[in-house]
């Protein structure tokens, strides 16, 4: 694919650009003036690079600058200033505003695209590396066997969200999901089934919960879930919508250990919800939070399994939380 290059003009040139460009397999995109030069940059297709093509790096160039930059964040786009300027001091000032390299007029087409294809090198060469950030910054987060979250990131998100909560109000509710006898299902198909049992749970949270629920694998058989701007009553509902999804769902067929030759039958689980919310307004921790949804689930496990137990309301106001 070839690369885009915005060509962002705030002079008449003295030469075209685009046309020193056209043998380079370059997409050159013309904006006149700054606002047209904004407008392409924050575009469904951004540059890969920019060429600001102005008469000297007075204000309204060095504004535009920084603009550019600001607009492309967090990817890398690389802008060459191209101007008549001569002098030290407009070529500093640009390159402080953010520029990554710098032509004086009058230019010469070989020179022009050799600096393009330098900059573009070093624009290609930041996106594989941001690409292979995000991808370890995935994997550093992410539960290998389910694809959830782990537990590491669920802590974040909750401290998150817990200092969200509490500057701006609103409720935050913590669910702990924790399968039934999981030991039976090891000990009677095998570990893998074990494994496909985790994953098949991991599946119906996926499709029952809301993109801005957070739900991650909290150790061994057991799930949380993190739901911002929920109070008892929503952490409930879905807590038992839970229940009666995993219940109802063969998990996995698979053969007994001890009668392989029976064939395959279906494998079905139930599972323990405990339910802990903070009341808008609370200053409670981490911490509170996690033991308030681990004992509601111990209940749950005491009454029978196969249960929701929801926790009393954390509803510590700040006064009190200070004086703690």
């Amino acid at each position: 694919m070839s690369s885009r290059i915005l060509l962002a003009q705030l002079s008449s040139p003295a030469d075209d650009l685009a046309s020193m460009l056209s043998g380079s397999s370059c997409e050159v995109k013309r904006a006149t003036g700054a606002a047209g030069a904004l407008r392409q940059a924050f575009s469904d297709a951004p540059p890969d690079l920019v060429l600001l093509d102005v008469a000297r790096a007075d204000a309204e160039a060095i504004e535009l600058l920084r603009a550019l930059k600001a607009r492309t964040l967090p990817r890398f786009v690389p802008v060459l200033v191209v101007s008549r300027d001569e002098e030290v001091a407009q070529r500093v000032a640009a390159l402080r505003a953010g520029a990554d390299d710098f032509l004086s007029r009058p230019v010469h087409a070989l020179e022009v695209v050799a600096r393009v294809a330098a900059m573009l090198r070093i624009q290609a060469s930041q996106d594989r590396l941001h690409q292979a950030t995000t991808a370890l910054a995935a994997l550093s987060a992410t539960d290998p066997l389910t694809g959830l979250h782990n537990r590491r990131h669920l802590q974040e998100r909750l401290a998150q969200e817990l200092s969200r909560a509490r500057r701006y109000g609103g409720p935050l509710s913590l669910l702990l999901v924790d399968l039934d006898h999981f030991k039976r299902v090891n000990d009677g198909y095998g570990h893998q089934a074990g494994d496909a049992a985790l994953r098949a749970v991991a599946g119906i949270l996926r499709t029952t919960l809301r993109t801005l629920d957070v739900c991650a694998r909290f150790g061994g058989e057991e799930f949380a879930v993190l739901m911002p701007a929920t109070d008892w009553s929503g952490a409930l509902t879905v807590a038992e919508r839970l229940r009666r999804r995993i219940a109802a769902a063969p998990l996995l067929t698979a053969p007994a250990l001890r009668e392989p030759s029976a064939g395959p039958v279906e494998v079905r689980m139930t599972a323990s919800l405990g339910a802990a919310f903070m009341a808008s307004g609370a200053q409670v921790g981490a911490d509170e939070l996690v033991r308030a949804a681990d004992a509601a689930l111990y209940r749950a496990k005491q009454q029978g399994r196969d249960a929701t137990c929801l926790a009393p309301a954390l509803a510590r106001p700040a006064a009190a939380a200070s004086a703690a």
